[in-house]
Order: C-alpha cells, then sequence, then structure tokens
C-alpha cells in the first residue's frame, strides 16, 4: 500500500516537468528551418539537412542492399541440397 502511495505522490511532479520542457524551444530556430527547408533549390525534403543527410542516405541504401543479399544468401543456402 505505501508503494501505491509513494507513487502517486510522483505524477504530479513528473507531469510538471513535463509541461515545463515543452516551452524550451527557441521560435527563431524553427523560423529559420522553415526557411530553409521551404526554400525551392530542387532538392528533397530529405536532403535539404545538409551533406549529413546525402550520406545518412547513401550509409542506408547500402546496408539495405546487403542486408538484402544477405538475406537471399541465406535463402539460397536453405534451398540448396547439402
Amino acid at each position: 500500500m505505501n508503494r501505491i502511495l509513494s507513487a502517486r505522490s510522483l505524477i504530479p511532479r513528473a507531469r510538471a516537468n513535463l509541461s515545463t520542457s515543452s516551452k524550451c524551444f527557441d521560435i527563431a530556430k524553427v523560423k529559420r528551418n522553415q526557411i530553409r527547408f521551404q526554400e525551392n533549390n530542387g532538392k528533397p525534403i530529405h536532403l535539404k539537412g545538409g551533406p549529413m543527410d546525402l550520406t545518412f542516405t547513401y550509409l542506408t541504401m547500402a546496408f539495405t542492399f546487403g542486408s538484402a543479399c544477405y538475406a537471399f544468401y541465406g535463402l539460397s543456402q536453405l534451398i540448396m541440397k547439402k
């Protein structure tokens, strides 16, 4: 019973922390990002973040292709007679 009462006393503190943490964002930073991502420069939205976005995109494609090849290799090993 004590544990339930102590857990109930933590709930108001958690709500106070969550409600105050949502006010910490910078409005000017949001406006700058809106301008950067809305400009028409011919790039898709997932590449407008800069060169690291392009790097992560290519890295994700490489991992996906490698995983697909490894999956087909594993399936071919299961299909082949030993």
